[in-house]
């Protein structure tokens, strides 16, 4: 059973990344026609943000969902975030690789970029085959 302070943990953490995923992304996505941005940004692009910003959102309705012991439908929103995750795999690694290409950004910068996904899918990947398994067992 989880304590208090992990339920408390994880939704503050949840909430914080939240707010922190759309402070960085609202000049460039989501406000972007109150910036003043001179161009639309490319359809790659705009799939990266939606398909990540679904991401984010699941995160925190699946943390919510523990919190309030809604298990079934933690489970069942468990199988749509496996096919988010598999859609995260390309629309991730493609904007990084772009930016090389036109000369936003170094191989460096993108080698990070790809990196820290990589880390990511990799924790992911463990929590989906460890999901059953129970912390006493």
């Amino acid at each position: 059973m989880k304590s208090k302070a992990e339920h408390k943990f994880f939704t503050a953490s949840g909430i914080w990344y939240l707010l922190t995923v759309f402070w960085g992304f609202a000049p460039s996505f989501y406000l972007s026609k109150y910036f003043e941005n001179p161009d639309p940004l490319p359809n790659h692009l705009v799939i990266h943000g939606i398909v990540f910003t679904i991401w984010t959102l699941l995160y925190v309705v699946q943390v919510f969902l523990i919190r309030y012991k809604n298990f079934r439908i933690h489970q069942s929103l468990g199988i749509f975030g496996l096919f988010i995750f598999i859609l995260m795999i390309p629309t991730g690694i493609f904007p990084s690789i772009y930016k090389v290409y036109a000369g936003t950004t170094t191989i460096d910068g993108a080698g990070h970029n790809v990196f820290r996904l990589f880390s990511g899918y990799i924790l992911f990947s463990f929590a989906f085959i460890y999901r059953k398994k129970s912390v006493s067992s």
